[in-house]
């Protein structure tokens, strides 16, 4: 198959290599307002990976012409920030003709219910499906421009589908690139089992001091202590009792590591132990800016849509709103306004 991939950091050329490695031909597409991220593959287009992943992969497309690469297509996989979501949709409204699959990956809290409305929104006809990942499947670090450093592979992953096409042909599309997969009949489901954004936000907003500071921080080892998983522990029974509402099977964030990283030697009960422990995510850096995705990202698109969907729906969420009202004091952003609403969602019952 082509692969187009929208973006070019660390997840999408992770995400190339391993579609390269599956037997796929790959291309990135970059936003022309990034266009500085893919400057180094034009004169030679191969991305170099370590790690997990290890080799050389040939790209067969590097590009900002967002007509030319998704019409080249088979799948389009969009590994970018998810502030990027809305206009990618309507990039694929106007330039994708025919039943054809966007993978968001991953998609945030209500990701795919997003994108599919807004590309509808453009072209009531449009014959894309788009399918949800609950996780980038790769714990991945860029160290130059062309290299890129996999040190986690995760398994057991949820995605959700939405839309006209064929449902049984997205599915075989999809399970072409990943294994051992859950699928969701509900289009919240895998968003929010999203495992990043209610640990990068706790950790992040309560180390205020290492990221002002001068030094490098490390993220799990410096910065996450006990207290901090045990306030990331309830932040995530917010989350559980969200899903409760929405009657879907609630699995926590220490059994999602766990399931992820078996494989690799995590270990542990707590959050604490699972992740301060765990060997690949020793070096895992901390944010040094408050400009960084942890705050831009996981805030804006993961508690923000979690608070907002579980207002909608009467589940009380005071430890999710404090984070919110923290980080919009810390940043000086409304994230409530910039960040992703899903009051328009209905609730089972109506």
């Amino acid at each position: 198959m082509n692969i187009c991939i929208f973006g070019a950091g660390p997840g999408a050329m992770a995400m190339a290599c391993y579609a390269k490695e599956m037997g796929h031909l790959v291309g990135l597409c970059e936003l022309p307002d990034f266009q500085s991220n893919i400057e180094g593959f034009r004169e030679k287009p191969t991305i170099r990976s370590v790690g997990l992943i290890a080799g050389w992969t040939h790209l067969e497309m590097v590009t900002t012409n967002a007509r030319k690469a998704l019409q080249w297509a088979d799948i389009i996989i969009v590994v970018t920030h998810a502030g990027a979501h809305r206009e990618i949709a309507h990039l694929c409204a106007a330039h994708v003709a025919g039943p054809k699959t966007v993978i968001l990956c991953p998609s945030y809290v209500g990701g795919g219910w997003y994108l599919h409305r807004e590309i509808n929104k453009a072209d009531p006809g449009s014959q894309i499906s788009v399918v949800e990942c609950s996780v980038l499947p790769f714990a991945c670090r860029k160290t130059d421009y062309r290299t890129v450093s996999v040190h986690g592979l995760k398994r057991r992953f949820m995605v959700s589908t939405m839309g006209k096409n064929d449902a049984d042909e997205t599915t075989r599309l999809f399970t072409e690139l990943f294994e051992d997969v859950i699928f969701s009949q509900h289009e919240f489901e895998a968003g929010l089992h999203e495992t990043n954004f209610i640990i990068h936000s706790c950790i992040a907003l309560l180390n205020s001091g290492y990221v002002h500071g001068d030094q490098e921080w490390t993220f799990y080892r410096q910065g996450l202590t006990v207290s901090i998983g045990k306030l990331i522990e309830a932040v995530d029974a917010e989350r559980i009792n969200l899903l409760k509402k929405l009657l879907l099977p609630q699995i926590s964030l220490a059994q999602w590591f766990i399931d992820f990283y078996k494989e690799q030697g995590i270990k542990g009960k707590s959050v604490y132990k699972l992740l301060s422990e765990f060997k690949p995510f020793a070096g895992s850096p901390g944010p040094r800016s408050l400009t960084h995705r942890y705050f831009s990202e996981d805030i804006a698109y993961g508690l923000v849509p979690m608070s907002s969907l579980a207002a909608n729906l009467k589940v009380r969420t005071p430890l999710t709103d404090g984070l919110i009202e923290l980080a919009s004091a810390i940043c000086a952003i409304d994230f409530r306004s910039t960040g992703r609403y899903l009051g328009d969602f209905k609730s089972p019952d109506g």
